[in-house]
């Protein structure tokens, strides 16, 4: 039976890499539309308002009453304040989903077609026993687990961009769950990739093998998936600030990773127009504008 508190305690920080890429980010390809649960009849306000905005207008499911099932019985986790539940969900629908619809036909039909059948809330971060964190999972392509709900601040942007980077990287499994990766975008890195060694690996040991993060060297799926929530939630400028421009740089390591970053840059927005008829800079420009409280006209 699994263990739930409401006081956990901190793992020394040197053993957990919190990092805005997840860790165990697993795919569970059992999970299809007819094993999940039926939604009762809404009765509180927080109820009618998940029903309305979510279940009615995109048969999603808003799971935030703790259940066994659906958190692994080997994490350590808190469930949600039911008082920032209504709000934390606000600010999904308006921060995350709000700039695919608003971009162009092709992420509008995205969105509407692959929202979450089912989104699973926990108040904490998932604690694991190697000393790691998971800051939210995907299932087949119909399940998103978010955590760290409990920590809601809408004036803490380091807060807003972790979090919208958690939903914009699950977001990116289910995509690629129902389209396949980029033609040939496993062999781009192939031969550099961590798999769980990611753990030990530095930011700039990775920069210059090509990867957003360390976390983005664990297999090809979190590269693309760290990849374009890097993308939707850090703005053209400091994205290519960080990742593309090499201006300056005397590096050859550096100069040659972020080159890599470049060809999966191109390799994304090109996956992006021609396989989701979705121009991926403007949904990237719609994003940001949220984040930072600016208007974007397209």
């Amino acid at each position: 039976m699994k263990k739930i508190s409401k006081h956990i305690k901190r793992l020394p920080l040197l053993l957990v890499p919190i990092l805005i890429g997840l860790q165990g980010c697993y795919e569970d390809e059992s999970i299809t539309l007819g094993d999940l649960p039926t939604q009762t009849a809404p009765v509180t306000n927080l109820d009618k308002f998940l029903f309305a905005e979510f279940q009615q207008k995109h048969n999603c499911m808003v799971r935030y009453k703790f259940v066994d099932r659906y958190v692994d019985d080997s994490k350590r986790v808190t469930p949600p304040d039911k008082d920032i539940v209504g709000p934390y969900m606000t600010f999904v629908r308006d921060y995350w989903a709000g700039p695919f619809y608003q971009t162009d036909a092709g992420s509008n039909e995205l969105i509407h077609k692959h929202y979450p059948a089912e989104i699973v809330l926990i108040g904490s971060p998932m604690y694991n026993q190697d000393g790691t964190v998971t800051l939210g999972t995907a299932d087949a392509g119909v399940r998103i687990t978010l955590t760290e709900v409990n920590n809601f601040n809408l004036n803490n942007t380091s807060w807003i961009r972790r979090q919208l980077h958690v939903m914009q990287h699950e977001f990116t499994h289910i995509i690629h769950q129902n389209y396949d990766l980029p033609n040939g975008y496993q062999k781009i890195s192939e031969g550099d990739y961590s798999g769980p060694a990611w753990t030990i690996k530095t930011d700039e040991e990775m920069l210059k093998l090509g990867f957003v993060t360390p976390y983005a060297s664990n297999n090809p799926n979190e590269d693309f998936a760290e990849l374009v929530a890097h993308i939707l939630t850090m703005g053209a400028d400091g994205f290519n600030a960080k990742y593309i421009d090499i201006t300056g740089e005397t590096d050859p390591d550096i100069i040659k990773g972020k080159l890599t970053i470049k060809e999966k840059y191109e390799s994304a927005v090109k996956y992006y127009r021609e396989k989701l008829n979705i121009d991926l800079e403007n949904l990237q420009a719609n994003a940001w504008a949220k984040i930072t409280g600016t208007s974007q006209s397209n």
